[in-house]
């Protein structure tokens, strides 16, 4: 069958191109889904768009198919006897493509509840950025929790935080972000705070901006033998004057676990050995978000038509402050 899909031909060029799915022979774990919303990654599909250097220094390649928050309708099965069926709205890691074709055996796929709406849903996979360190932090109910820089991800940590139990400070440079942050029911907001309103008393801290200051802000927030988890990662060419002596001088006397963030530390699918996996997380998150203790409906901030990529990601590199959660309308 045809679809269509965006694609980053090079930095910065984004089209919306006509492909081909096979949809022969599904097996019985297998289905092929009509995608009805996919969620735009700043970070991620950003520093692609732009053709900026990988985390670990490698070069982007192109073409490439960005995207992997993806909720869609499923319209074919390979099997009746299988985990869903036909007319089943479900949360996937799919690209921005109007079909898609899952394997549930091998690939995260959970039940969207069917009062939750599509543009909302698809923010759930934002959230799991940060859940995995909820998942296997040491920090436990009442403990205190901070979170540097409040964006999308950095708001969806704070909100799992204050859900966790604890004790929860959002921080964050811009005054509009830490004004959305309360509006998203962050009771404590730091903007822009001073040195003696960095204090060292949580138990966890999630760097959430991906950059060396972020960084260097978050180990002066963590308690002794307390925890910073990395989940922001830093894209392009690293700064040259980072006072790297005090960094882990301070790690070193604070007796600080700086650790990864990165939510593949835990399976995709629940294995019986792991504490968790992605497939908890997300179906935890969208439970959340239907019942209305997760609020993301602030952050929409664009909901526009797919033919339109180009143009927002040209957008969003240019104006990032107007454009904080994009959502492809694949239904349009």
């Amino acid at each position: 069958m045809e679809f269509r899909q965006v694609v980053f031909n090079g930095p910065p060029d984004a089209v919306l191109a006509n492909q081909s799915l096979d949809t022969s022979n599904l097996g019985s774990t297998e289905m092929v889904v009509q995608t009805e919303a996919t969620l735009i990654s700043q970070g991620t599909e950003g520093a692609a768009y732009q053709g900026l250097l990988m985390p670990g220094g490698a070069e982007q390649r192109y073409p490439q198919s960005p995207g992997y928050a993806n909720v869609a309708r499923v319209i074919a099965v390979g099997s009746e006897e299988g985990p869903y069926k036909v007319g089943d709205r479900v949360f996937s890691m799919s690209r921005h493509t109007s079909h898609a074709r899952l394997d549930t055996a091998t690939s995260l796929c959970v039940l969207v509840p069917e009062s939750l709406p599509s543009q909302v849903a698809v923010f759930a996979r934002l959230a799991m950025v940060s859940m995995s360190t909820l998942r296997t932090s040491t920090a436990r109910l009442g403990d205190n929790a901070a979170v540097v820089g409040l964006g999308l991800v950095g708001n969806l940590a704070a909100q799992l935080c204050q859900i966790a139990g604890f004790t929860t400070t959002g921080i964050d440079l811009i005054p509009w972000r830490c004004d959305l942050a309360r509006e998203c029911g962050i009771a404590n907001v730091l903007q822009a705070p001073g040195e003696n309103d960095l204090k060292p008393v949580n138990q966890v801290v999630i760097e959430a901006t991906g950059t060396v200051p972020g960084a260097m802000t978050g180990v002066k927030l963590v308690q002794r033998h307390g925890e910073l988890s990395l989940v922001g990662s830093q894209w392009g060419v690293g700064t040259q004057n980072t006072d790297a002596l005090r960094f882990l001088g301070t790690i070193f006397e604070q007796y600080v676990h700086i650790r990864s963030g990165w939510e593949r530390q835990l399976p995709i699918l629940p294995n019986g050995t792991s504490v968790s996996s992605l497939v908890h997380n997300a179906q935890a998150i969208l439970g959340w978000l239907d019942g209305g203790r997760l609020r993301v409906e602030p952050m929409l901030s664009h909901l526009v038509n797919p033919s339109q990529a180009n143009t927002i990601y040209g957008e969003r590199v240019a104006n990032k402050d107007r454009y904080l959660g994009v959502v492809f309308n694949w239904q349009a």
